[in-house]
């Protein structure tokens, strides 16, 4: 049997939602572990030919490796985190309207109670008729220290049940667009915007072996890094030959090589790539592989933030929200996760940098209001979280209705928050520029951000009035396993 069959079968077997978030990323690229050896490869040269008279191959290898070089995020630039759960998070068990009697009709065994009555109470917060979940412990006193903006019944219309069709719409972000038309996301078109967005990689960061497509843009693509590095090019300077080979870079890249011009900036380009790998490597110095995937990934955003990279938006990313059987159990299980995640991240988050991040949590799609048994099947309205202490805390848009008539015909939660307006908020109020030539369209503020990152009070940023945009972009090809 080939290879081939055996990879379509492995294909088929992937979770639907795990699938559709492959074919929405492409290969990471960058200096995500990169080791001496596929350096050397990636320059074309062998093993041995870093000394004087290697060949440089011409201006190509030199702008590959510009790639590497690095800013630093100054004192009022806004940091964003997204926490992706992917496979559709069911917002009406996440942010619970306990006393709705719709709601303890339309799910009579996975439904969970009011504060205070028994194993399955809701976690309170204040609001009358609402609570979390009680797997969100940490993220409820947040939302008592007013840390925590809920948004909703956030969405789209008309919706998609499709897994690959929803992340799409929510990964390109542009208003009435189908997915996939412009091969580019949200927050790509965004880092478009910033400074050496064509060279430098690490603007946007996705942690993970893949880049998903928001974080694409024209000109600008993420860097992929994972969540711990073996043997990186310039990190481990233990090895006699290694020690040999960074000495002689950095020798010449102050004195010069005594080669043309290709050599000496060779030699420039290669100093600073393990400039690079030494401002990594606090992040990878101690263990992070203990706990749950999600944990390990935002305790390494929150070290690549303190080691002022000058990263702008971070992806992250928690699978396996397509709870239809088994929905009480594995929800509460991932939620708790998440509360662990989020509680890790902002306890080694260095206190400098606490006023200038936000995390903001997505979902493809909500679930059905109604149970079927054990679980629930794709909807539409979810619920987003902006987490930090510049948000603007507490609920924002209007809860979906839950009475039949309130529901579409398949009975689903019709969306009364565009997904695009949230990303506008943050866009506008938080990242400090204009959102709609990366949105495509004019979106209402919700007052999501209480202080922006700056001295600048929220709301004063009006991006001018203009006709729509089109952007050049180039498409990725949709990519498996």
């Amino acid at each position: 049997m080939s290879d081939r069959g055996g990879a379509a079968k492995r294909t088929i077997e992937l979770d639907e939602a795990e699938l559709a978030l492959r074919r929405l990323s492409v290969p990471a690229s960058g200096p995500n572990g990169m080791s001496r050896r596929s350096f050397l490869q990636a320059l074309g040269l062998g093993a041995g030919a870093v000394g004087a008279g290697a060949a440089i191959a011409g201006s190509s290898v030199l702008e590959r490796l510009e790639a590497f070089g690095v800013t630093t995020t100054a004192a009022d630039d806004g940091i964003l985190v997204l926490v992706m759960l992917d496979g559709g998070n069911d917002g009406l068990n996440t942010v619970i309207p306990h006393a709705d009697g719709n709601y303890r009709t339309l799910r009579p065994g996975i439904r969970y109670d009011a504060p205070g009555s028994g194993a399955n109470a809701v976690l309170d917060i204040g609001v009358p008729g609402f609570g979390l979940h009680p797997s969100l412990v940490q993220l409820r006193d947040r939302y008592a220290q007013g840390q925590v903006a809920i948004v909703n019944g956030v969405g789209y219309n008309p919706p998609d049940m499709s897994h690959f069709t929803s992340m799409g719409y929510w990964m390109n972000g542009w208003s009435t667009a189908p997915p996939n038309t412009y091969g580019n996301g949200w927050v790509g078109r965004y880092l478009d915007t910033l400074v050496g967005a064509s060279s430098e990689e690490l603007l946007g960061v996705s942690i993970g072996q893949s880049v998903p497509l928001h974080m694409i843009g024209s000109v600008a693509r993420a860097a992929g890094l994972p969540t711990s590095l073996s043997n990186a090019f310039g990190m481990d300077r233990s090895e006699t030959s290694d020690v040999r080979v960074f000495d002689t870079v950095e020798g010449y890249s102050t004195s010069g090589t005594g080669l043309d011009q290709w050599g000496d900036s060779y030699a420039r380009t290669m100093k600073g790539v393990l400039d690079l790998s030494v401002r990594v490597q606090p992040a990878y110095a101690q263990p992070n592989n203990t706990d749950d995937d999600i944990v390990r990934q935002l305790r390494l955003v929150a070290r690549l933030i303190n080691a002022g990279l000058g990263t702008r938006v971070f992806h992250t990313h928690l699978g396996g929200f397509d709870t239809h059987t088994d929905q009480r159990g594995q929800h509460a299980n991932l939620l708790g996760d998440f509360d662990r995640a989020i509680g890790t991240f902002f306890s080694i988050l260095a206190p400098q940098h606490h006023n200038n991040v936000t995390v903001l949590t997505f979902s493809e799609f909500g679930r059905r209001a109604e149970e079927n048994e054990a679980g629930t099947d794709h909807g539409a309205a979810g619920v987003n979280f902006l987490i930090g202490p510049n948000v603007q805390g507490g609920m924002h848009g209007t809860p979906p209705g839950l009475a039949r008539a309130s529901r579409d015909r398949y009975g689903n939660l019709i969306p009364t928050v565009d997904f695009r307006s949230v990303y506008a908020n943050v866009l506008r109020d938080w990242m400090q520029v204009d959102p709609y030539p990366i949105l495509g369209g004019q979106y209402p503020s919700m007052g999501l951000i209480a202080r922006a990152p700056n001295t600048n009070p929220p709301g004063t940023y009006v991006p001018p009035p203009r006709p729509p945009t089109t952007h050049r972009t180039r498409r990725t090809r949709a990519k498996t396993g």
